[in-house]
């Protein structure tokens, strides 16, 4: 009887342990992306579709940015220098996608990337 029950709790310890795991990969992707010198650090991010994206966008410049993904509907007031803001969202198409800074001539400066939806 007592070889049973401790096999019971071991199911239901490694289903309960299960669950947890399964909970967590549906976790956003964390991706820390910086703003330094008229450029993204890195400019590109690799995400899978229809999983969710948290973006940390570190203005590290001493210029004011924005960050623009349009294919995903993403526009950021601007962001002061050495200040932070953050965006989430779900990718739920795949491709190749260009996201940069239109703030004054950011863009035109080199200041672009691209966001790879796998």
């Amino acid at each position: 009887m007592w070889c049973l029950s401790g096999v019971i709790r071991i199911v239901l310890v490694a289903g309960i342990l299960f669950l947890g795991c399964e909970q967590q990969s549906g976790m956003a992707k964390s991706i820390a992306l910086r703003q330094y010198h008229f450029r993204f650090l890195p400019d590109r991010i690799v995400v899978k579709r229809g999983e969710s994206a948290h973006i940390i966008i570190s203005n590290d410049d001493d210029e004011v940015h924005n960050f623009i993904l349009p294919a995903f509907y993403i526009f950021t007031s601007p962001i002061p220098a050495r200040k932070k803001t953050y965006v989430e969202f779900t990718p739920d198409k795949a491709g190749i996608f260009p996201f940069y800074s239109d703030h004054s001539d950011d863009k035109e400066r080199g200041m672009v990337g691209k966001i790879l939806v796998q």
